[in-house]
Parts: structure tokens; C-alpha cells; sequence
């Protein structure tokens, strides 16, 4: 096996191209990680899971700042908490507009990512979800190069009733013996084309 060792690579304009991906002044790897933002909450905070529209739990929102044309946007979540009800969903928002969710299903109100969990237990023990979801290479004309993007958190009751959800705790406790309180956290990657 061969091995070449440079401190330098450089090119007569400054652009360093691999494969099919470019960046001026950098080498990119198609399907590399090329930005990461974090977001962690350890507040206990209410938020309501209304029937009629999604509440964003605004603690949770991620902002990453584009790096690369053509981009994607892997974005995960670990929220814990409880509701004062089971039947509840949670969403992804990029900004303010609705991105995930169950697309065969449409954007109704038992549509969504990841739902609450059923314990029978409204009231000492709270649950954790994972969200996940994967943006896939947002418009260059709407996010270019530079630009912020907001990857954002909602919730929402699933049947008629209104519910409130507890971010970090339990539903009938801020904290005690057997009232957990614990700290929901975020990323997004944004991974080359």
C-alpha cells in the first residue's frame, strides 16, 4: 500500500474538488458530516398540547448554519417529559413550516413523528422519545450558503381533549422522591451532498 503525506494542497483558484463535491478553500467528502449544532434543556417547563394547533417547545429549537450547497439536515431529539394525557404527538418544524409528520396520513392532528407514551400512568414516572427525521437537501434558494435554518420541535393532543406537557418532569411533581426530573437534548448534522 502506498501513502502520500502533504501539509498543503492547493489549487490555482483555490478550490479543492473530490468526487463531485466542492468547497472553496476545503476538501468535502460526499456523505460527511460538515456541520453540527446541539441543543440541551434541563428547565422543567409547560407547554400545552392543544387539540386545534401545534405548540413548539422553543427550548428545544436547534440552529445550524448552512455550509455547503445541496446539503441535507439529519435532525434528532430526546425529549422527556409527560402529559397530562397519552394521546399526543409530536412534529418537525424547519422554521415555521410543518416538515414532519406522517405525509400519508397529512398533516392532521394524529399525524406526526413520535407519540406519547401509553403507561396508564399520568403522574410519577415521565417517558422519553426520540424524534428523528431527515431533511433532505432544503432549497438552495430559500437556505443558501450562509444562512441560518431553525429545526424546531411541536406538539400536539391527537384526539379532541386539550393536555398539557410537562418538558423534564412528571406530570403531578416538579421533583421528589419518585417525581423524576431529567434533561432533554438535540443535534442537527448537516451532511454533504
Amino acid at each position: 500500500m502506498s501513502e502520500i503525506i502533504v501539509d498543503t494542497i492547493e489549487s490555482d483558484n483555490g478550490a479543492i474538488s473530490f468526487g463531485d463535491s466542492s468547497i472553496a478553500g476545503g476538501l468535502v467528502l460526499p456523505g460527511s458530516v460538515v456541520n453540527f449544532a446541539y441543543v440541551e434543556e434541563d428547565g422543567r417547563l409547560s407547554v400545552a398540547a392543544n387539540n386545534n394547533n401545534w405548540s413548539i417547545l422553543s427550548q428545544l429549537d436547534i440552529t445550524i448554519r448552512r455550509t455547503v450547497p445541496g446539503s441535507s439536515f439529519q435532525c434528532v431529539w430526546m425529549v422527556n417529559g409527560e402529559a397530562t394525557g397519552h394521546d399526543h404527538m409530536f412534529t418537525v418544524y424547519r422554521g415555521g413550516s410543518l416538515i414532519g409528520y406522517n405525509t400519508d396520513a397529512g398533516a392532521q392532528r394524529w399525524s406526526g413523528v413520535s407519540h406519547g407514551w401509553y403507561d396508564r400512568d399520568q403522574n410519577s414516572t415521565q417517558y422519553n422519545n426520540s424524534i428523528v427525521w431527515y431533511d433532505e437537501a432544503p432549497s438552495n434558494a430559500t437556505f443558501p450558503v450562509g444562512n441560518e435554518i431553525v429545526y424546531r420541535v411541536g406538539n400536539r393532543s391527537s384526539n379532541t381533549a386539550n393536555y398539557t406537557y410537562w418538558l423534564n418532569r412528571t406530570d403531578s411533581r416538579g421533583g421528589q422522591n419518585a417525581y423524576e426530573n431529567t434533561v432533554s437534548a438535540g443535534y442537527v448534522m448537516e451532511i454533504a451532498p
